[in-house]
């Protein structure tokens, strides 16, 4: 059976950039960025989006294409005795997935709630059953853009909802100049101090932050790349992508900076999305439409890199077990529906109430396997791959400017980077998050 390809360059770059631009780039992001350095942080995480980011998105993108297949095939097809560690990824993106669609929930229960103009608090909301009445529609929701498949499910998805994202964006962008005192949230956050850029840990959540917000290391990419066709020219649409992401994860930045101002502590994650925002929402004019606004472009964000993680355990199913699309969705669905609704009612505190399992699933899954499948995909795609085969599949066509920098590029600076540089700095991350 022919294997689908995307249809257009544009639906596949703005399937990709929605992949990228999740819940993290909306959240994540402006809470590391005003505690890790700020200015110094911005740069350090461009430098690493440039050399630790792209090379990555390159390697993924091109094994893809390559080899047609999920990322359980691409690494068979290299080297069939480490076909196995594959499954680190596939496991990584099904935990990742499970406790993803819980806060997507969330966030389509604060935008429907919002829309309706009905207050929520976050407490009371998180301890009824309506975060898991939530889970359940962002699970059927999901499955339904990615039953379709790829041109008629994800690429007509993200072609509609991606501009519309990057509109709601905008609107924000334009509102929040508007509001008295907003430079002043926003000024100090820019300044860069050249003496504090030797500091290891700005640079090591740089590193992670940019290829977690890449969507790197978990297969998605691997899986996106094998529906491209051979016309696609990989290291112009990976700098598009990158380049969207670094644009997004700053103007949301700037908007959450002008809202809170420096005044207000910067926090992370929930506390952040449900707590403060709502709050400041209802202190200021035109709250209620920024507030619907702001649960609209989070909704877009969060279900944009669902579906992309749920792509690539279909087309695990589909490759591995060869069972039908259809068939693999069903199964996925009902795996997630009982593991999701699981990590949902733990969380409303309906069973095991010391254990938090979101948060847990998000330490072990979201960072440190997360970060030790990043390896392994480096690891296992730069050296169990012919390098000239590897290098004409990237190809990143630098001979029309000097043929010689062209093969520098090509054979020292991305061959170093991605079999050496990046593989030892993901494991120092990886050291500093177990404490080591």
């Amino acid at each position: 059976m022919k294997r689908e390809e995307w249809k257009s360059a544009a639906g596949f770059l703005l399937a990709s950039i929605g992949s990228a631009v999740g819940l993290g780039s909306i959240w994540r992001f402006p809470y590391i960025f005003s505690h890790y350095g700020k200015g110094n942080f911005l740069f350090a995480y461009i430098i690493s989006v440039i050399f630790f980011g792209l090379p990555l998105m390159f390697l993924e993108f091109a094994s893809g294409r390559k080899f047609k297949g999920s990322v359980t095939t691409v690494f068979a097809k290299l080297n069939s005795k480490l076909k196995w560690l594959s499954l680190l990824p596939i496991i990584v993106v099904f935990f990742i997935l499970s406790y993803y669609i819980v806060i997507v929930g969330w966030v389509f229960g604060y935008f429907i709630n919002s829309f309706l103009m009905i207050e929520i608090d976050f407490a009371q909301y998180s301890s009824s059953m309506f975060p898991t009445i939530s889970t359940l529609l962002s699970l059927i929701i999901s499955s339904a853009i990615v039953y379709f498949g790829i041109e008629k499910g994800i690429e007509r998805f993200s072609k509609i909802f991606m501009p519309l994202f990057f509109v709601i964006l905008l609107i924000m962008f334009v509102f929040v100049l508007t509001l008295p005192n907003a430079y002043k949230g926003v000024g100090d956050y820019f300044k860069i101090n050249f003496s504090d850029m030797i500091d290891g840990k700005v640079w090591l959540f740089a590193v992670s932050q940019a290829l977690f917000s890449l969507s790197l290391g978990s297969g998605i990419m691997i899986t996106y790349g094998s529906y491209l066709s051979r016309k696609e020219n990989i290291p112009v649409s990976s700098l598009i992508i990158a380049l969207s992401v670094i644009f997004t994860a700053l103007l949301n930045s700037i908007i959450i900076f002008s809202f809170i101002h420096s005044s207000k502590e910067i926090v992370s994650g929930s506390k952040l999305a449900f707590e403060v925002m709502p709050k400041i929402f209802s202190e200021i004019s035109l709250g209620n439409v920024m507030q619907v606004l702001f649960f609209s472009l989070t909704f877009i964000a969060g279900l944009t890199s669902a579906i992309s993680m749920k792509e690539v355990l279909v087309a695990f199913l589909v490759d591995e077990l060869k069972l039908e699309r259809k068939i693999s969705l069903t199964v996925l669905f009902f795996a997630l529906l009982i593991l999701s609704i699981s990590i949902s009612l733990n969380y409303s505190g309906f069973f095991l109430e010391k254990i938090n399992l979101l948060e847990k699933l998000d330490f072990i899954f979201g960072g440190l396997m997360l970060i030790l499948s990043s390896i392994l995909t480096s690891l296992v795609l730069s050296w169990n791959w012919n390098t000239k085969s590897l290098i004409e599949e990237v190809d990143i066509k630098l001979e029309n400017v000097n043929k010689k920098l062209d093969k520098f590029v090509e054979r020292d600076v991305f061959l170093l980077l991605v079999r050496f540089i990046l593989p030892f700095v993901l494991l120092l991350l990886l050291l500093s998050e177990v404490g080591i």
